[in-house]
């Protein structure tokens, strides 16, 4: 994340809210602390979900979760090294 770009991201997940907060509190290693419905915070981020229409392909249904992750706090030198984590605490196999 170079200097200029935003500082908020979204994204759009297919995952259970209830499977996103157990990623959550693994990416916050004790840090998560709740800042209202459905927000959250990790020091000095701020992480947003809502839930979406189910993604349906067939018979498969996913859930789905529209994401937004405030870095405007964090120092942009550390913007990366956070959504790398974020990333790879989220990354699932796939074939």
């Amino acid at each position: 994340m170079g200097n200029g770009e935003a500082a908020v991201i979204r994204k759009e997940m297919t995952i259970s809210p209830g499977d996103f907060r157990r990623l959550l509190e693994r990416l916050g290693g004790g840090r998560l602390r709740e800042c209202g419905a459905a927000c959250w915070r990790i020091g000095d981020v701020t992480i947003r979900a809502s839930e979406m229409d189910e993604l349906t392909m067939a018979a498969l249904r996913l859930p789905r979760l529209a994401v937004s992750i405030d870095l405007s706090r964090l120092p942009p030198r550390h913007r990366d090294d956070f959504l790398r984590r974020f990333d790879q605490t989220f990354r699932r196999g796939g074939g």
